[in-house]
């Protein structure tokens, strides 16, 4: 008696991983500049000087003050409670539960 098995899924090649992580990094560097030529004139106008503007772009931001002196705090929560999922439900069935 032959076993059944599940279909096989293809699993995406190399190039096509590095065409969407290419694509993504584009467009969120994209999405900065674009923001940058925004905020910038925009504080300037509300009548924050340009030290006060470099202030608060180096406390800010994804690579701001505030956000790298949080990523222990993230990294020990991590080891002590275990990785845990954060993908919305709706986008849950794509994570690999292998982990």
């Amino acid at each position: 008696m032959s076993a059944i098995l599940p279909p096989r899924v293809e699993e995406p090649s190399l190039s096509q991983n590095l065409r969407v992580l290419a694509t993504r990094n584009f467009l969120a560097g994209l999405r900065t500049n674009m923001m940058r030529a925004i905020w910038q004139p925009f504080v300037l106008h509300l009548g924050a000087s340009i030290p006060l503007l470099s202030l608060l772009e180096s406390i800010g931001g994804l690579g701001g003050i505030v956000s790298t002196a949080i990523l222990p705090l993230g990294g020990w929560l991590s080891n002590r409670r275990g990785r845990r999922c954060l993908v919305p439900e709706p986008w849950a069935h794509w994570h690999d539960k292998t982990d």
